[in-house]
């Protein structure tokens, strides 16, 4: 009887790991196109969704949860709950 040749077993295949998806930056949808400082009735000029609205201190900018928290030169602050942002004209938040 002829002797029987085995191959040993390939090793089995790696899995590859899952795929976990990066934490996504918030998206930035609003985007400041102006400030007027006039002291207490300072505004700033903010696009989003496609409309351009006047938001002064303390009102909230429509179609996100971002308050007007200051505007200090050609920057303006928006707070959302704890988070604050200070951007300057032509930057999105």
């Amino acid at each position: 009887m002829p002797a029987v040749v085995t191959k040993p077993a390939p090793p089995p295949k790696a899995t590859p790991a899952p795929v976990v998806a990066a934490a996504e930056a918030p998206s930035l949808r609003h985007t400041l196109l102006g400030v007027l400082e006039l002291g207490d009735r300072a505004s700033a000029m903010v696009e989003g969704s496609g409309t351009v609205q006047t938001v002064r201190i303390g009102e909230l900018v429509v179609g996100s949860n971002w308050v007007l928290n200051g505007i200090n030169g050609q920057e303006a602050t928006f707070t959302r709950g704890r988070e604050a942002r200070t951007v300057g004209v032509g930057q999105k938040f």
